[in-house]
């Protein structure tokens, strides 16, 4: 069967964290799942600090003993600083659970984001990356006011154009929102009108760690 026309029970927009995680749910349960991914990982992207909390989500599907093998920095804790630079006490996770949830990591995201879509693939999902939705289509439904996507569009590059089918179509565009974009669904927050900025450092100086002697 021609890429041109093929079936899927999910097509995932977007092979970030989001993207993996659902594509290696849904095709371990048995549906056919495709992730769109319109870059080629590894790639740059922000965001490096993990919480707790998402240690359920990797043991779920199966990046714990990835995470546990990694170089990536042990984290322990998180520590604050005010505007005038003034440092609170770190706040250790393990006082509030003491639980192996309670160590999690700081990662480089683009070797992050490239195991998360290597385990998807690993789980049986299909992966197609440099391959870039460039339109949704819909349905138009007898019982809700907004259609229903049943395919996309994506372009492969060099004038190649693949028009998919789907039973679900799934955005994880992140702050993209492909999806919601298309549909004029995106409303902003006028409370929530900010700006980040980052920088990384190297040769910064680890304070020592009383959970992990080893670490400085």
């Amino acid at each position: 069967m021609s890429i041109y026309d093929q079936n899927f029970d999910v097509i995932i927009i977007g092979g970030g964290p989001a993207g993996a995680t659902a594509g290696a749910i849904l095709a371990e349960a048995g549906l056919k799942t495709l992730i769109l991914e319109r870059t080629k990982f590894p790639r740059f992207h922000i965001g490096e600090s993990l919480m707790p909390e998402t240690y359920w989500t990797f043991k779920r599907i199966g990046m714990l003993p990835k995470l546990r093998a990694s170089n990536f920095v042990r984290k322990y804790s998180v520590q604050f600083v005010s505007s005038s630079g003034k440092e609170s006490q770190p706040f250790y996770f393990d006082e509030m659970n003491p639980h192996e949830c309670s160590v999690t990591w700081q990662v480089v995201r683009s070797e992050f984001d490239k195991m998360m879509l290597d385990n998807a693939r690993e789980h049986g999902a299909e992966v197609w990356e440099n391959a870039n939705v460039i339109d949704i289509r819909f349905e138009p439904t007898e019982t809700d006011s907004l259609p229903k996507a049943t395919g996309v569009t994506v372009s492969l590059g060099q004038s190649q154009i693949a028009n998919l089918k789907s039973k679900i179509i799934i955005d994880a565009t992140g702050t993209s929102a492909f999806l919601s974009r298309k549909l004029n669904l995106k409303r902003p927050d006028p409370k929530l009108k900010k700006a980040s900025l980052f920088a990384h450092y190297k040769g910064a100086y680890r304070d020592p760690n009383p959970r992990d002697v080893g670490a400085g």
